[in-house]
């Protein structure tokens, strides 16, 4: 796959993602479909993460709001950037 094709896939994903993230949750994600778009299966889990600085996008906090908060745009993002990564592992090894 040529990283123009790739590229181009990334935007299209992305997109298509960003907008049906959106019209489910509006420009920002936070509780349990941010936690599950991001492949953790536990609230706790999510937390640990935070905690130890591994979470793979920007979260932040709103004064006098509970939880964590992310763009769904970034969130997108990087959804596609990993279903690229896989799709690109895939081809090289075939």
């Amino acid at each position: 796959m040529s990283e123009l094709s790739s590229n181009s896939l990334i935007e299209k994903l992305t997109n298509d993602l960003f907008h049906e993230l959106l019209t489910l949750h509006g420009p920002m994600m936070t509780g349990i479909p941010l936690y599950q778009a991001l492949g953790y299966q536990t609230s706790d889990s999510f937390r640990q993460a935070i905690y130890k600085q591994t979470i793979p996008i920007t979260v932040f906090s709103i004064s006098k709001r509970r939880g964590k908060f992310a763009l769904t745009k970034d969130v997108a993002t990087w959804i596609a950037l990993q279903r690229c990564d896989q799709t690109c592992v895939s081809i090289k090894e075939e």
